[in-house]
C-alpha cells in the first residue's frame, strides 16, 4: 500500500535554523509574499553562494567609452548652441538665429565694396587704332633669309645610301676598276657629309690610288688618315699598302 510522501512543511524536522528557515518560507508562499525581515535573512543566507560565484563585470573598450562621452558632448553643445542662437517665442521677441546675423552683416560688406570700387558707366570707352602699340612684322628680306637657313639645315641629301657606295666601291677595287671604286668613293664624300663609314672609305680610295699609280696622292692621303684616326682598325692595311707601293 503506498503512502503519500511527507511535506517538508509538516515532517517534524530537528530544530535547525537553516530548515526552520525553510519552513518559513513555505509557509509564507502559501500565505503571500514573505515580509522584508524573511526577504532580508534569505538574502544573508543566499549571499555566500553569490559572492562565490561572482563573475566579472564587463567594462566597456576605453576607445567605446570615450566615443560615447565625446557624442553626448557635441550633443549638449550643439543643444547649448541652438538655444543660445534662439529666443523662445513666448518672449514676445522675434527669433534670432545665425542666419538672420549673416544677412544683417551682408549689407554693411555690400556698403563696403561699393565705396571701394570704381563706379562703372553705362558707356564703353572707344580706343583709337592710332593708340595701339605699333606690331612690325618681320620684313620680306628676313623671312627670306630665316627660309634658306632653314632649307640648308634640313637639306641633307635624301639619296644618300653610304652603305650603298662603300659596298659598290669596295666591290670595284676587288674587281681591279680602281677609277670606278675612286670616282665611287669621291660620291659618298660629296654625297654623304658627316656620313659614318668615313674610315672605309678612304682605305679603299688610298688603295685605289696606289693602283692607279698616283703614289703622291696615296701617300698623303694615307698621312692624313693616320692623322684623323690613330686608332683606326684599317691604319695597318693602308700602311701595308703605302709599304709596298714603289716610290
Amino acid at each position: 500500500m503506498s503512502r503519500e510522501p511527507r511535506r517538508l512543511a509538516d515532517a517534524d524536522l530537528d530544530p535547525s535554523p537553516d530548515a526552520a528557515l525553510l519552513r518559513r518560507i513555505i509557509h509564507a508562499h502559501r500565505n503571500g509574499r514573505p515580509d522584508d525581515e524573511e526577504m532580508a535573512r534569505l538574502s544573508a543566507c543566499v549571499q555566500p553562494f553569490l559572492t562565490a560565484e561572482r563573475r566579472p563585470v564587463a567594462r566597456l573598450p576605453g576607445w567605446l567609452a570615450g566615443a560615447l562621452v565625446s557624442a553626448i558632448f557635441v550633443g549638449g553643445a550643439g543643444w547649448g548652441l541652438s538655444r543660445t542662437y534662439e529666443r523662445p517665442a513666448s518672449s514676445g521677441g522675434a527669433v534670432v538665429t545665425v542666419e538672420d546675423h549673416a544677412a544683417t552683416a551682408k549689407p554693411a560688406d555690400s556698403a563696403t565694396n561699393t565705396v571701394g570700387a570704381p563706379e562703372e558707366s553705362g558707356e564703353t570707352p572707344a580706343l583709337s587704332v592710332r593708340a595701339l602699340p605699333d606690331a612690325k612684322g618681320p620684313s620680306v628680306g628676313t623671312v627670306k633669309r630665316v627660309a634658306a637657313a632653314t632649307t640648308d639645315e634640313t637639306s641633307a641629301p635624301s639619296d644618300c645610301d653610304e652603305v650603298a657606295l662603300v659596298e659598290r666601291a669596295g666591290k670595284e677595287l676587288r674587281s681591279g676598276q680602281a677609277a670606278r671604286a675612286l670616282a665611287t668613293t669621291h660620291q659618298h664624300e660629296t654625297g654623304c657629309v658627316g656620313g659614318v663609314l668615313v674610315q672605309e672609305r678612304e682605305r679603299i680610295a688610298i688603295e685605289a690610288l696606289a693602283m692607279l699609280g698616283r703614289t703622291g696622292e696615296a701617300r698623303a692621303r694615307a698621312s692624313s688618315f693616320a692623322t684623323r684616326f690613330p686608332s683606326s682598325p684599317h691604319l695597318r692595311r693602308v700602311r701595308q699598302v703605302i709599304e709596298a707601293t714603289p716610290e
